[in-house]
């Protein structure tokens, strides 16, 4: 396997990015992910951090995310209010972040799960994307499931029972469920 890039977010809250043979740098790679964090101000403050496939985001304190790496997959947060965000996930394509009122949004590659027009993301406890996914899951207060993006990877709850769910988890090619009786 080859490594074209990783991001590490440090015990001190700050953000090391790798890129493939150009160490911890800024890295500008042009190649499948541009991990160039340098242009945002971390300093410490950093609580979390969420790369998929192409993109990377991070929950600063104080509750604002920022992203970062390829505008097709996530990478590009213009016109996004990324201001309340309390839980962050990307995935191949597209990321998708929780407010703190209950909503959430998703951008990047509409193929890859960014656009989630087809869902109510509103009540919403959690979200989760595979890194190398096309679909996103979001658990909602009630214990339901919404997903989307590529319905043969998990993008279509259809015909599935995807009530009292206590957590979701998303993985290459599927979701899975956790039911408050224990079973998935």
């Amino acid at each position: 396997m080859k490594l074209l890039g990783a991001t590490f977010l440090l015990s001190t809250s700050s953000i090391v990015s790798y890129c493939e043979a150009e160490g911890p740098q800024t890295c500008q790679t042009p190649s499948l992910f541009s991990c160039d964090s340098d242009a945002f101000d971390f300093d410490g403050k950093v609580v979390d951090i969420s790369c998929g496939g192409g993109a990377c985001v991070a929950l600063k304190k104080g509750n604002i995310a920022v992203v970062w790496g390829n505008p097709s997959s996530g990478g590009d947060d213009s016109g996004i209010d990324l201001n309340n965000v309390v839980d962050i996930a990307c995935g191949s394509g597209a990321c998708v972040a929780l407010k703190s009122d209950g909503t959430a949004l998703a951008w990047g590659n509409s193929f890859a799960g960014g656009d989630a027009s087809s869902v109510d993301l509103t009540n919403i406890a959690d979200v989760s994307c595979g890194w190398s996914s096309n679909v996103i899951a979001a658990r909602k207060q009630d214990g339901t499931v919404v997903t989307w993006g590529v319905s043969s990877w998990g993008g279509d709850t259809s015909g599935v029972d995807v009530t009292n769910v206590v957590d979701v988890s998303c993985g290459e090619r599927a979701c899975v469920a956790v039911k408050q009786d224990g079973t998935a």
